[in-house]
């Protein structure tokens, strides 16, 4: 078995390695990458509704417009408190742009994982329930749609559970992201059996992500940080020097006592705000994953701050 890596991972470099094995070329495609292999392009938005995401989808599938979409959303509707008796609207409005802009796509859509945040489990079902009923509605308009059951609760093996996911609440453990993987993969085989998957438009985009890059290295480093100069040597002082800095020690040691603490505020505001950012960006980031077919459209896992409580 493949060590897995779930911050740089998720269920997307197995998934997408089970898919090449069957000896089909893939493409992960998106306008981010994440992870320490090759063809790991992706999008994916902390914290994204699913009202979010598809105002983000819009800036990117129409350049991209990829053959499937695999898609895991709805959590973070729940873990916001944002208007969850309707979150089938908007994911059927989701569901019908992405088929409608990409003509040659079909759609991976999961019901939700199980979830820990305190209090949210209720929803999650409430939403899975609408997911459950909006699939087949989908598929008898002719839309090529293939669900994929991820919740526990239906009673099916090999699903995530509770003790699979992780503190935060909604990202799994390893292995809740191996049975994404094995879940994942079975709706793509359901999709082929019906005939849903097709070659993916001619639109520029190479056929294999890893043949694309195969000259690349494999972890993106950003460059060490400049050198800082060395100081000047400072003149040695004279006698007549050090008798001028007695005469005015006392006035000159406040102005130089208030700027100094005003510049050490400053700095540590400063500091303080900019690794906030990066940590929050950071961890959601790292806990995002999708995956998809060749050519295929990456977009969110969701992502959530549970302790917000508004990933």
């Amino acid at each position: 078995m493949v060590p897995y890596q779930l911050e740089t991972w998720g269920f997307r470099y197995p998934l997408r390695t089970k898919l090449a094995a069957l000896g089909n070329p893939i493409n992960f495609v998106g306008s981010q990458r994440l992870g320490a292999f090759k063809d790991n392009d992706l999008e994916a938005y902390a914290g994204g509704r699913i009202d979010q995401i598809h105002a983000h989808a819009e800036q990117i599938v129409p350049q991209l417009r990829p053959n499937v979409f695999v898609i895991h959303i709805g959590s973070n509707d729940c873990l916001q408190k944002h208007n969850t008796a309707h979150v089938h609207e908007r994911y059927r409005d989701f569901v019908n742009y992405l088929l409608s802009t990409s003509t040659r796509a079909t759609v991976i859509m999961p019901t939700l994982l199980t979830n820990t945040v305190p209090s949210k489990e209720p929803c999650i079902l409430d939403v899975n329930l609408q997911i459950q009923k909006l699939a087949p509605e989908l598929q008898r308009q002719g839309r090529r749609v293939a669900f994929a059951e991820m919740h526990c609760e239906q009673g099916y093996p090999d699903r995530p559970v509770a003790a699979d996911i992780s503190p935060d609440g909604t990202h799994p453990f390893d292995h809740g992201y191996e049975l994404m993987v094995d879940i994942f993969f079975e709706a793509f085989l359901q999709a082929d059996k019906r005939g849903f998957l097709r070659i993916p438009e001619q639109n520029g985009i190479p056929e294999d992500g890893e043949l694309e890059r195969i000259n690349e290295p494999l972890l993106f480093e950003p460059p060490p940080p400049p050198k800082k100069p060395r100081p000047a040597p400072q003149p040695v002082p004279t006698s007549e020097d050090k008798n001028k800095a007695e005469k005015t020690d006392t006035k000159a040691s406040d102005t130089v006592d208030a700027k100094t603490a005003g510049t050490a505020a400053d700095t540590k505001a400063g500091v303080v705000n900019a690794k906030v950012v990066l940590t929050v960006g950071t961890a959601a980031d790292t806990k995002t994953g999708a995956g998809g077919d060749r050519n295929a459209e990456i977009l969110p896992s969701d992502k959530a701050t549970p302790a917000a409580d508004t990933k």
